[in-house]
């Protein structure tokens, strides 16, 4: 079975010094915005085109492991999770590969407006419901405005998709064929974690839980 995990950069975008492990705004780090300024660049917005140089390159990081705060979470469940996916949409980029490497930005896409511009400029309904083919359980945790645009331009079947969202739209995800759970704080935390790989195993997946929920989401095999 394929699961497939799909998150958003709603936390501010968190870049880590691979010499010091620190976590820093992209705007607070000397050392990259003095690189930008010398090139003639700001720090990267939501508007700004791909900057390609090679005085940049330390600076990448997949979008992954960049990102820390409630995403944490979902980065750890999805690597408790042996063979499954993990896509991210960035403010930025639209929908990626958590394993794609970028440099830090400063782009925020949080109310309706920003998240219709958003897909219409980088399509990531449409990247979802090309994964939606290809795996088995798809697995979005995601705020209200992302998931209300997801359901208006949606194309077919939603069957096989689990959301931690708004509960004021569990209704129409249901009529859909979804399964909705509450987002509560947590992306995932104690009241959702068994929800979920009940749902897994009804699919057909034949994991096992080690850890206590508690403990770090468990350790999934």
């Amino acid at each position: 079975m394929r699961v497939y995990c799909v998150s958003n950069d709603s936390e501010m975008f968190i870049f880590h010094d691979v010499r010091n492990e620190r976590g820093l705004r992209p705007q607070d780090h000397a050392a990259y915005v003095d690189a930008l300024t010398k090139i003639g660049y700001d720090v990267p917005d939501c508007n700004t085109p791909e900057i390609m140089d090679p005085s940049l390159e330390h600076y990448k990081m997949a979008l992954g492991e960049a990102l820390g705060g409630r995403f944490t979470e979902v980065r750890r469940f999805h690597k408790s999770i042996e063979g499954s996916g993990l896509g991210i949409i960035s403010s930025r980029h639209g929908l990626m590969d958590s394993e794609k490497e970028v440099l830090p930005y400063q782009c925020a896409a949080e109310g309706r407006r920003d998240v219709v511009r958003l897909d219409d400029r980088t399509s990531f309904t449409g990247s979802l419901m090309e994964i939606h083919r290809s795996y088995d359980i798809i697995l979005l945790f995601l705020p209200r405005a992302y998931t209300e645009l997801i359901l208006e331009r949606w194309e077919g079947s939603m069957t096989g998709m689990i959301f931690v969202t708004s509960e004021s739209l569990f209704k129409t995800l249901e009529k859909r064929g979804a399964l909705a759970l509450p987002r509560r704080g947590a992306r995932i935390g104690k009241h959702n974690l068994q929800p979920i790989l009940e749902e897994l195993r009804r699919n057909g997946w034949c994991g096992r839980r080690d850890l206590n929920p508690s403990s770090k989401l468990g350790k999934l095999k």
